[in-house]
């Protein structure tokens, strides 16, 4: 039985190994760069979770009341069903 798909799908190529190019630093930077970026990510984190736990935790102080304020506007908490800032319809 001949076979139909002979002689067909034939690719022709070259492979060639690529240049490699040694790297300068001996992996300590690139971990000294892992735990740089880790704490500056942590750091950022927390300062955003902060953020939220004032404007949740202390609404009587004047600047974060005026910052609740501005934000319950603009983005509409109101459409939503809530009451005040931080409040869900279900807790």
């Amino acid at each position: 039985m001949d076979d139909k798909y002979e002689g067909c799908n034939i690719v022709e190529s070259v492979v060639t190994s690529a240049h490699v190019t040694e790297r300068k630093d001996d992996g300590k930077r690139a971990a000294v760069k892992r735990k740089t970026h880790f704490l500056v990510r942590l750091i950022i984190s927390a300062i955003v979770i902060g953020v939220i736990l004032v404007l949740h935790y202390f609404p009587s102080l004047p600047l974060v009341s005026g910052i609740s304020g501005v934000l319950r506007q603009v983005f509409c908490y109101d459409v939503f069903g809530r009451g005040a800032f931080g409040v869900t319809l279900f807790g």
